[in-house]
């Protein structure tokens, strides 16, 4: 039985983009007469599987002695990840709506087993395994992207494809970009938005990109994926992905000086973004942009959620239930997102704690990576999630990529 919690860990991993799961749609899914996606509690496939991985590692582990728990406890990382999950359960006690809060709390807290398995029981092969996961995922996901694109729709038409939503160029408030004056459907994959598969391959194409001068197989998951990351019209994907292809290439050269640099300038990065709503009101020519607009109004609101409880948050998942309430005037009738920062997002859901809580984790996980002198993808990974989680809400809120969070943030601590 020793294996079974690595293999079931290795086809988590080859799985991670599918989009099956069993939705519970009940009136608290609602807002305005409409349903809202994240507040639909749903148990995915890749939550069967977690579920799996932690009851045969445990089993197979056994009660750890006094002295393994103690080097648990001892660890600098162990406080910060108390905090946190104690913070994300108390906020679910304040939330206006506890069904959904009290779910997604327990899928954050299954998320974080998965990620204490990751930091305990990866080794250096661990890294070579996983990229032969990835690098099948994306051959199944670049092709599905390219095809979806060619078609202007979804390929198969059926959720039962591993998730693919079914949707055309008819669909109501389907993704649309201009490419040359006319107007073209973005790619989707098997993700509930464009912007989800172009975060999720932005990350996984640096770490296909790395093993290709000793694997020349992996050139053609990486074209295939790069194809399909072009046609998610997903921009921040695009830059975090040259980004990450030129960090990795720089931070190979081994010099560690150079890497404190660069994390310190995404730092301070990441904060001026919280300053959106202050750059519009002074650059107004930047309002024209719905994607920046949208954001904008998104943090405005936020701020005005947030002083509501700014100690334990309104409630883990309760966001999307608040924010029409407050959004600023805009161009759109209608935008029930989460805030586009998971960093803001933590903070106005679970309170001040759990968002200096998360922010000392992946302070931690930055640092012990820096410490890694050639292999430098775990690194790469986390300024690539500094990053997309300053621009969007994906990586906390969306299964596939909040998985990948927790693996990477894992893997950055062994």
């Amino acid at each position: 039985m020793r294996n079974i919690s690595k293999k079931l860990f290795y086809l988590l991993i080859l799985l991670l983009p599918i989009n099956l799961g069993k939705h519970f749609e009940y009136s608290f899914s609602y807002v305005w007469g409409l349903l809202v996606d994240y507040l639909v509690p749903t148990i995915y496939t890749q939550d069967i599987l977690v579920f799996l991985i932690i009851a045969f590692w445990l089993v197979e582990k056994g009660f750890p002695s006094r002295q393994e728990l103690r080097k648990v406890f001892e660890r600098k990382e162990f406080p910060a990840l108390i905090f946190f999950i104690f913070s994300i359960f108390l906020s679910t006690l304040s939330a206006e709506r506890f069904i959904p809060s009290i779910y997604f709390f327990g899928r954050t807290l299954l998320y974080i087993g998965l990620f204490l398995y990751v930091m305990f029981e990866s080794t250096e092969e661990t890294f070579s395994k996983i990229l032969k996961m990835f690098g099948i995922s994306v051959v199944f996901l670049g092709v599905l992207g390219i095809i979806q694109y060619i078609r202007q729709g979804a390929v198969f038409n059926d959720y039962l494809f591993f998730g693919e939503q079914p949707y055309s160029f008819s669909t109501w408030n389907i993704a649309k970009e201009k490419f040359l004056g006319v107007s073209k459907v973005a790619s989707y994959g098997t993700f509930r938005h464009p912007n989800t598969f172009g975060g999720f391959l932005a990350i996984v194409l640096v770490w296909i990109f790395s093993n290709i001068k000793s694997k020349k197989e992996y050139i053609i998951p990486f074209v295939l994926g790069l194809v399909a990351l072009v046609f998610t019209f997903s921009y921040t994907s695009w830059i975090v992905l040259v980004l990450g292809l030129l960090l990795y290439i720089i931070f190979s050269l081994g010099k560690p000086k150079l890497r404190r640099w660069v994390v310190s300038g995404v730092f301070i990065i990441t904060s001026l973004l919280l300053f959106l709503p202050i750059l519009g009101e002074n650059f107004p020519f930047l309002t024209k942009y719905p994607s920046f607009y949208r954001r904008s109004n998104l943090l405005s609101a936020t701020y005005k959620i947030a002083d509501l409880n700014p100690l334990f948050g309104v409630g883990a998942n309760n966001f999307t239930i608040l924010v029409d309430r407050f959004m600023p005037k805009s161009p759109d009738l209608r935008f029930t997102q989460p805030v586009h920062n998971i960093f803001i997002l933590i903070f106005t859901e679970s309170g001040i704690f759990a968002f200096l809580s998360f922010v000392i984790l992946l302070y931690l996980g930055t640092k012990k990576s820096l410490k890694l002198r050639f292999f430098v993808i775990p690194l790469v990974s986390l300024i690539q999630i500094l990053l997309l989680g300053s621009l969007d809400h994906y990586l906390y809120t969306a299964h596939q990529t909040q998985l990948l969070f927790w693996i990477i943030l894992g893997l950055s601590f062994i």
